[in-house]
């Protein structure tokens, strides 16, 4: 494997995961890393905005090691350029994590605070904008869709805040990760107080042949979500991933059932089933060129017609080096629905990991 491939597989562990990336501060009891991106966007959509820069994301990252067993992980990101002045707020600045870890052995792991919550393939690193080929994830999956009282919302909490338990086991050269965790559910302050009695509750799996080309997961997220008139949601979701040579295949399917209100607003125990998912393929050419094709379909209710989004998506994911990457993709967006347009968005990026 070359030099710039090593460099970048420790980036991407160390985004995903929490690692420390450089090995000279390993022995350190506090590191730091982030990441970067600035975006550009246009779109052919009627009445769409004009063509823009967006400065998404700068995410910095610390880590206090307190022993060989106890650290504290914590994640502050500016998002959008924020501004904060006397009645003029944009952007936004947030803690995105702070956790307490332990860790026993590989097989088990504790977290306690503020985490992004384990589901599908990319919802650990959800933002790590280095870590992923294109500039923006699946939409299908990880995008905000419509929930029963007609807000848009992610069809699972995207954060959470509570105690985890997860860890890696290893039989016969078969890995298996597994994830649970209980949280606050999804209200208006999540990170503070659950609006409502249920609490958040999902777990996750993957499973590794020997080898590591192919890896197949499950993931599960449920809540009462106080930001939807306290509606019972649940997510299932499978996902696979097969990796040969130069060539990747990432898909995920998912399943939400969100529950019904009736007319006055109040959950009348019925439930609409969506469906949603994605297949998307890459293969890197000359090491620092992968070009990628993604094709996605979401359903918000399979029992009624004609109600489904489409997304083809093809790009380029060029690495300038291991750590710095340039982006362009365009979607072509379609719709079951007769009235509604096809349209197409344009977006290239720069994602910088430090």
């Amino acid at each position: 494997m070359s030099r710039t491939r090593v460099k970048e597989s420790m980036i991407l562990a160390a985004l995903a995961l929490g690692a420390a990336v450089p090995a000279a501060a390993q022995n350190q009891r506090l590191t730091f890393y982030g990441f970067f991106d600035l975006e550009l966007h246009a779109t052919d959509q009627g009445g769409g905005a004009p063509w823009t820069f967006d400065q998404h994301h700068f995410n910095a990252v610390s880590i206090y090691r307190l022993d060989d067993h106890w650290r504290v992980f914590a994640e502050v990101e500016w998002e959008h350029g924020p501004r904060v002045e006397a009645a003029d707020v944009a952007g936004e600045v947030a803690l995105e994590r702070a956790t307490l870890e332990y860790k026993s052995a590989d097989a088990f792991q504790v977290k306690i605070g503020k985490f992004l919550p384990p589901f599908g393939l990319y919802n650990l690193r959800h933002d790590a904008t280095p870590t992923f080929l294109s500039t923006t994830l699946p939409g299908s999956v990880y995008s905000e869709h419509t929930n029963p009282l007609g807000q848009r919302q992610r069809l699972f909490a995207k954060f959470g805040t509570g105690v985890q338990a997860l860890g890696t086991m290893f039989t016969r050269r078969w890995e298996l990760d597994y994830f649970a965790y209980l949280i606050n559910g999804r209200g208006p302050e999540p990170g503070e107080q659950d609006n409502n009695p249920n609490k958040g509750v999902g777990g996750r799996f993957a499973i590794r042949p020997p080898g590591n080309a192919l890896q197949v997961g499950a993931s599960y997220y449920a809540d009462r979500n106080g930001d939807a008139a306290d509606t019972r949601q649940r997510s299932f979701a499978f996902d696979v991933t097969l990796k040969y040579d130069q060539f990747l295949l990432e898909a995920e399917a998912l399943v939400p059932r969100l529950e019904r209100v009736d007319a006055g607003g109040v959950p009348d125990g019925t439930f609409r089933s969506g469906r949603a998912y994605y297949a998307q393929a890459s293969r890197a050419v000359l090491e620092r060129w992968t070009p990628f094709v993604r094709y996605e379909f979401y359903d918000p209710d399979a029992a009624a017609p004609s109600d489904g989004e489409r997304d083809l998506v093809a790009g380029m994911n060029a690495a300038a080096t291991g750590a710095v990457f340039f982006k362009s993709e365009v979607h072509f967006r379609s719709f079951q629905a007769p009235g509604l347009a096809t349209y197409r968005v344009w977006i290239s990026s720069v994602a910088v990991a430090f």
